[in-house]
């Protein structure tokens, strides 16, 4: 058997290397037409049989249970992505059961994990009082230790079962089987990161251990979870296809009973706390049809969240008093009610299905709605292989971002910017398409710049170097702003961040443009919107997910980051590390001033009193964007002058018909009268140009430069009329 072969490689002991760290790459096994965990423990437990080795049984499920409760979190009033692990991976592997899409032409086949918008008060995060690295820091360490005891569970179980007390038992082998790897690798890497390592550190220590990974799918349903086994083959994992020679619904029955029942438990125990005492063995039932319909009911489905708290609240608020045990009975009363009241839809409104019997969910009448109106254009931009990929509903939300590579006409020639800034950027994304061999061995075949940050003062070409870049490297472009991230239902932005990374691995190569950065990755010590000292902790947890699927990207050398922000100085310290080019785009000078002009005119007749170079001389401290409405101004002028001279021959009554020019011609008056109305939107004493300065100063790459030559003491600085060349970021032969 493959999987027995690939498991006894990795009990060999450790050989001598110099690293450190080692990580030997995960043995995945992915059961192909299998649902439940039954199957995949069955297999784990008869190799450790073979190899007389014992074996740890970790899943999503068992994880959020123990992790979630060590950091805080529950299903009810503390919901976060830890706790919510098994309904999320239930969902991405296929095994919930899914509400339908009330819009047929949104139907995509994911469910939403959330509760009913009436609860979602309940469920928002607490102001910490505490800085949010500090925060990370200590749930890092909890994470991180109840993980250690529970791969430590196994020895101290043969502990306590040995023939003498205190005699120490042999050591076994050591199997750590994680359930769900494939879900996990998506929903919460930093989890696999921190077994892995367990696992490495027993090894590199002379343990005999290895991990193994399993996952459950059905391959008509989960095209995400496929894609992502696909993606950990890439990134080294050693995948094993596995078909069960023979399934009975009997397994999937039972996984499906346990894991509702131990869902239910874990709602309960959050509503009513530990004290009140919690029994759901269906064995004290009295009557075995009771039992059976039990059965039926919770192994016929495994239900989501809204379902299960729908369930809970009916057990908790339907006695008064309040029960002193919930047990079995309690269980059947409930879902009795529950009977009851979807009987009463079904009678109101035939349409409604099982399992979750809601009106909110029948089809509209008419068959449309604007939100798939909305989402067609972007759907019809996909072409090639991206156009025969299956997108969730959070991945087609963020499609209307997607700008075809085709469709963009921006490119590096009519951008006016520094030479030296243009090459950084050519190096960046282009060059491996220009000179792939030298990509293929050495440091370039593994690793890349995985982003780059462009700074400045607004108007100065920021996102028109992005769309350069897209253009002439070949790749769509997905342009993102903080609005499309936010969401003001909990849990729903982190969400949408996994949506956008796996948007991009869809659409690779692929740009991920993300403007106004400040707004989203702003620095979590810092006060997050909404206000509070600490931040909002939602604020925290969005950009914490955000650096670990950005972490997960780097692999994917196909999919480039770019950053633009007027704000670099907001920026959280961990987004700046994973932008380590950054490229400051500053304000022209006047022969850029006049290059800028020339672009902007150059389809525009210029009459003879006109002088460009003058021109630029006299727009001191505007930026690119000023220059564009200024000349945006100059040709109203003139349009408003041919309409007056119009108006004047009318008036006139001199006869015969107006006729207006072919073309219209600037004149110098026309200019005159755009910079009386459109003034530089920048000013030498602004304060943000300010921090921008100190920020290039520290963090930009003519900095370290300039610091290097200060002396001691203090510089007497001779008083200059400021102008552009005294505004500006960088000043001229400073660096």
């Amino acid at each position: 058997m493959e999987l027995l072969a690939a498991v006894q490689s990795q009990l060999t002991p450790a050989a001598a290397v110099n690293r450190q760290e080692s990580r030997r790459p995960p043995i995945v096994l992915s059961l192909l037409n299998d649902k439940g965990p039954s199957g995949a423990n069955a297999i784990i437990d008869d190799i450790a049989t073979d190899l007389e080795a014992d074996a740890v049984h970790l899943s999503a499920h068992t994880i959020a249970r123990v992790v979630g409760h060590q950091v805080g979190q529950n299903p009810y009033s503390a919901r976060g992505p830890i706790s919510m692990l098994g309904y999320a991976a239930a969902e991405m592997n296929g095994r919930l059961t899914s509400r339908p899409d009330p819009d047929p032409e949104q139907e995509v086949g994911v469910v939403a994990v959330s509760l009913p918008s009436r609860l979602r008060s309940f469920l928002a995060p607490r102001e910490s009082t505490t800085s949010g690295v500090s925060d990370s820091r200590w749930e890092d360490m909890k994470i991180g230790t109840a993980l250690d005891a529970m791969v430590a569970a196994a020895q101290l179980k043969r502990r306590t079962r040995a023939a003498k007390p205190g005699a120490e038992s042999p050591r076994r082998p050591l199997i750590i089987h994680v359930h769900d790897y494939v879900e996990l690798s998506s929903l919460h890497p930093t989890i696999l990161r921190k077994l892995r390592a367990i696992a490495d550190r027993m090894w590199m220590a002379g343990r005999r251990v290895v991990l193994v990974g399993t996952s459950s799918g059905d391959m008509d349903r989960a095209s995400q979870w496929r894609d992502q086994l696909l993606d950990l083959g890439r990134d080294g994992a050693r995948v094993i296809p596995f078909h069960l020679a023979e399934t009975t619904p009997r397994m999937d029955e039972w996984d499906n009973l346990q894991e509702n029942l131990s869902n239910i438990e874990d709602m309960l125990r959050a509503m009513v706390g530990d004290d009140v005492p919690i029994d759901l063995e269906m064995g004290t039932l009295r009557f075995k049809p009771d039992a059976d319909f039990l059965s039926r009911t919770l192994g016929s489905h495994l239900y989501d969240a809204q379902w299960v708290y729908r369930l809970a609240s009916l057990m908790v608020g339907n006695r008064t008093p309040p029960r002193e045990k919930y047990d079995a009975h309690a269980l059947l009363e409930g879902i009795r009610c529950m009977n009851a009241r979807d009987k009463h839809w079904e009678h109101i409104y035939p349409a409604v299905r099982p399992p979750y019997f809601s009106p909110l969910l029948i089809p509209p009448k008419n068959g449309s709605s604007s939100s798939s109106s909305s989402g067609e254009p972007a759907s019809s931009n996909l072409t090639g292989a991206a156009a025969s990929k299956d997108y969730n509903s959070d991945e087609k939300r963020l499609l209307s971002g997607l700008i075809n590579a085709k469709d963009i006409r921006t490119t590096f020639n009519e951008i006016i910017v520094p030479p030296e800034t243009k090459e950084s950027l050519i190096n960046l994304t282009t060059l491996s398409l220009i000179r792939p061999e030298a990509f293929t061995y050495g440091v370039l075949k593994t690793e890349r710049i995985p982003g780059c940050l462009l700074y400045g003062p607004p108007g100065t070409g920021k996102t028109l170097l992005a769309k350069a870049v897209a253009k002439e490297s070949g790749a769509s472009m997905l342009e993102v702003s903080a609005a499309s991230i936010n969401d003001k239902w909990l849990g729903q932005s982190e969400k949408n961040v996994q949506a956008l990374f796996s948007l991009a691995r869809k659409l690779a190569p692929c740009v991920i443009f993300l403007d106004e950065a400040d707004a989203l990755l702003a620095a979590r010590h810092s006060a997050g919107p909404g206000g509070g000292g600490g931040g909002r902790a939602a604020h925290r947890e969005t950009i914490t997910q955000f650096l670990r699927e950005w972490d997960g990207l780097t692999s994917d050398l196909r999919a480039f980051i770019m950053v633009a922000t007027n704000r670099p100085f907001d920026l959280d310290e961990a987004v700046l590390r994973r932008l380590p080019r950054r490229i400051l785009v500053d304000l022209p000078l006047a022969p850029e001033r006049e290059a800028i002009l020339r672009v902007v005119l150059r389809d525009e007749v210029l009459a003879d009193d006109v002088s460009l170079a003058r021109l630029a001389e006299e727009t001191d401290l505007y930026s690119g964007s000023d220059l564009k409405n200024l000349c945006v101004s100059a040709a109203m002028e003139a349009v408003r002058e041919e309409m007056r001279a119009k108006e004047a021959h009318a008036a006139a009554d001199e006869g015969g018909e107006f006729r207006f020019p072919p073309r219209r011609v600037l004149a110098r008056r026309h200019f005159d009268k755009g910079l009386r109305d459109i003034t530089a939107s920048i000013s030498g004493d602004m304060e943000s140009l300010k921090a921008i300065r100190r920020f290039d100063e520290q963090y930009g790459d003519a900095g370290r430069r300039r610091r290097a030559r200060r002396g001691i003491g203090f510089d007497v600085v001779p008083g200059k009329a400021e102008g552009t060349e005294e505004a500006r970021v960088r000043q001229v032969g400073a660096a």
